[in-house]
C-alpha cells in the first residue's frame, strides 16, 4: 500500500534569515483579560545571585523561593537537601531504594484496592559533604543557572574567604563540592562503620544502613589529594582541602 505524507507549510511573515523564534509581538497583555496582581508576587526570587526571568519547572525551583529553602531538590539520581542547623554547612544525598519506599493503595471509595493511590519515598540521609568550620546564615546561593542544572555555592561568615562551590545537574554522576578554605567532612543520618583509604585520594565507606560509598579528592588541578591527606573515624578530613 502506497502512503502519501502532505506537509502543509504555513505562511508565516518573517524576514529573510530571521530566527523562527522571533516574536509576534512583545506588547503587554491587555489588563482587563489579564489584571495585573495588586501586592507583592506571592513567592519572589530569593536567594540567587543570577540575573533574569527564573524557570519554574526546574528541579531546583524550591531553592530559589525562600519558602522552599529547607526543601529537597530531585537532580535525580540523588535528591539533595541543604542544612545548616548546626552551623556548619552540610549538603545532605539520599538515594531512594525499593525497601525504603513507602505505596498505598486506594479502597472501594477511592480509586480501587488493587490501584496504587500514592507512594513516597522517605528522604533518608545517608552521607552528606559537610565541613568542620562553620558557614554564614545566608545558606545556599545559586551563582550559575543553565539548562540541566545550576551551581550552588555556601560561604563562610562575614570577613572569611571560605566557599564551597556545588555543581548540582540532572542525572549527575557524582554528588561533589568544590572546597575552599573549609575542612571537608564526611556527615550521615546513620554511623559510619567504615572509613577505609583504598589508595591516594579514594575511600571507601560504609553506614549501619548497608549502604556503601566512594569518596574521591581531587585538588584544583586534577591530581588525587596525596598520603597526607586522610579522613578521621567521624568523617573529618584531616586538614582543610582545595578542591
Amino acid at each position: 500500500m502506497a502512503v502519501w505524507f502532505i506537509a502543509l507549510f504555513l505562511q508565516v511573515p518573517f524576514a529573510a534569515g530571521e530566527s523562527l523564534l522571533h516574536p509576534l509581538a512583545v506588547d503587554r497583555p491587555d489588563e482587563t483579560v489579564f489584571p495585573l496582581p495588586q501586592g507583592t508576587r506571592h513567592l519572589p526570587p530569593f536567594g540567587t545571585e543570577v540575573d533574569g526571568a527564573k524557570a519554574t519547572n526546574k528541579f531546583w525551583a524550591n531553592w530559589v523561593v525562600e519558602e522552599g529553602r529547607e526543601l529537597s531538590i530531585h537532580p535525580m539520581p540523588y535528591v539533595l537537601r541543604y542544612d545548616a542547623s548546626t552551623g556548619a554547612p552540610n549538603m545532605r544525598v539520599s538515594r531512594a531504594s525499593n525497601e525504603a519506599r513507602v505505596v498505598q493503595y486506594g479502597d472501594a471509595e477511592t480509586n480501587g484496592a488493587e490501584k496504587i493511590r500514592y507512594y513516597f519515598s522517605p528522604f533518608v540521609n545517608e552521607f552528606g559533604l559537610s565541613a568542620v568550620e562553620s558557614a554564614s546564615q545566608e545558606g545556599q546561593i545559586i551563582v550559575k543557572e543553565g539548562l540541566f542544572g545550576i551551581h550552588a555555592e555556601v560561604r563562610g561568615p562575614s570577613g572569611t574567604q571560605r566557599k564551597i562551590l556545588f555543581p548540582i545537574y540532572s542525572g549527575m554522576s557524582y554528588v561533589s563540592g568544590f572546597y575552599t578554605g573549609f575542612t571537608p567532612k564526611i556527615s550521615s543520618d546513620r554511623a559510619l562503620l567504615v572509613i577505609e583509604r583504598v589508595s591516594n585520594g579514594i575511600w571507601r565507606l560504609l553506614n549501619n544502613g548497608g549502604k556503601e560509598f566512594r569518596v574521591y579528592a581531587i585538588d584544583g588541578s586534577g591530581n588525587f589529594a596525596d598520603a597526607s591527606v586522610d579522613f578521621h573515624p567521624d568523617g573529618r578530613m584531616t586538614k582543610a582541602f582545595e578542591g
